[in-house]
Order: C-alpha cells, then sequence, then structure tokens
C-alpha cells in the first residue's frame, strides 16, 4: 500500500492530471461550500508538497546529499502541519507556547521519517555524522561553561585581543566554543562514526562481489 502511495507521488505525470482535477474541483465547489474549499485546499498543498519532499529524498542518494537534507528539510517539512493547525484552529499557534514543543516533536518526527525512506546503510551513516557534530559542540560547551578558566588556559592571549576589540562576552563564548578541540571525547564520538562508516563500505564491498560472481556464473 505505501510503496503504491510513494510510486504515485514519485510520478510526475499522474501528480500534474491530480492537481489539475483538483484545482478544478476547487473552483466549482468554492462556489458552493466553504468546507469543502478548504478540504481540498488541503489535498492540493498536501499532494504538492509530498511530491516535493519524494522528489527531494530521491535525488538525495549518497550520503553528503542525506546529511544536507537532515540539516535543512526537517526545518521546511516541520512547518508545514504547523501551518495546517494554526489555520484549523485559527488560535495564532505560532504565536503560542506550545508552538516550540510541537514544532520540535515534527521536527524529530521527520527524522524518524527520514530513516524508513531512504537507504537504510546510508542514512544510518549520515545521521551518525550529524549525531557526533552535535554532541561535539555539546560536549565542548558543557566544558567551557563549568570550567570557564579552561579558555584562559589554552586561548589566553586570544581572549585579551577579543577582549580589546569590546565584544560582548557571548560572542567570545561563542569564538571560543568554534575553536576548542577535545581529544578524547571527539574521538570517541568520531571513531562510532567511523564504524558506521567502515561497516556501510564492508556492505558495499559484499554487495559488489556478489555482483561480480552472479555475473560470472550467468
Amino acid at each position: 500500500m505505501l510503496n503504491k502511495l510513494f510510486n504515485y507521488i514519485d510520478n510526475e505525470k499522474y501528480v500534474s492530471i491530480s492537481l489539475v482535477v483538483l484545482f478544478v474541483l476547487l473552483f466549482i465547489v468554492s462556489k458552493v461550500t466553504t468546507l469543502g474549499t478548504i478540504i481540498l485546499l488541503y489535498l492540493i498543498m498536501g499532494l504538492f508538497y509530498l511530491h516535493i519532499i519524494r522528489k527531494s529524498i530521491r535525488k538525495s542518494n549518497t550520503i553528503f546529499f542525506q546529511i544536507i537534507w537532515l540539516l535543512i528539510m526537517p526545518f521546511i517539512i516541520a512547518l508545514l502541519p504547523m501551518l495546517v493547525i494554526d489555520i484549523v484552529i485559527k488560535g495564532d499557534i505560532m504565536e503560542n507556547s506550545f508552538s516550540t514543543p510541537l514544532y520540535i516533536l515534527f521536527f524529530v518526527l521527520t527524522w524518524v521519517f527520514a530513516v524508513y525512506v531512504f537507504e537504510y546503510s546510508k542514512i544510518k551513516v549520515a545521521i551518525q555524522f550529524i549525531n557526533a557534530s552535535v554532541l561535539s559542540i555539546l560536549g565542548i560547551t558543557f566544558l567551557v561553561y563549568f570550567n570557564p578558566e579552561f579558555l584562559k588556559i589554552l586561548f589566553g592571549k586570544l581572549i585579551e585581543e577579543i577582549e580589546f576589540t569590546s565584544l560582548s562576552a557571548e560572542s567570545i563564548f561563542d569564538i571560543l566554543i568554534r575553536l576548542i578541540t577535545l581529544p578524547y571525547f571527539l574521538a570517541c564520538l568520531w571513531a562510532n562514526f567511523a564504524i558506521e562508516l567502515r561497516g556501510y563500505q564492508i556492505s558495499k564491498k559484499c554487495e559488489r562481489k556478489m555482483v561480480s560472481i552472479q555475473g560470472t556464473e550467468n
């Protein structure tokens, strides 16, 4: 069932015909009922955005592009249900206190969705890469927050130069976070990524060997 839906959404011709039909229906129904107009608008928006999202997924066929997809697309995709909810309840949810946790929920669900639609071996490496990057930043931030003297030991001269330029404490902190590396902490995180990457490379080698063996037998 899901494969049939994806095949339909991936087909440019079917999607174009469906959108034309829906727009014609929208024109007719808009003169009769408001509820029907809203439903058709949601169907048009949903079909259009699903097609765009699926198209971006199909083009993201390498680890690098999947990393880019995971970094950018969730911000866009998570906004769509927020806008729909905002229109339905008419409660300015974007300005509501629940907007942030709700947005984060949809953001996380986008990543879960990505795990099931991308090639497993590639998306696993892509997620491990981003995971290592995020944890690296969090680790550096944690150390700097609880041990600011550590910065003076490593970057005393740099801090003096920055303070001389009258930058704010937040700016100094941000710059120093980008400069610090924690050898052992980062090594553990990136080793995990390297293991996943090696597993992916080994699996690809096994696939090539199997293909070559089958070709020889045939």
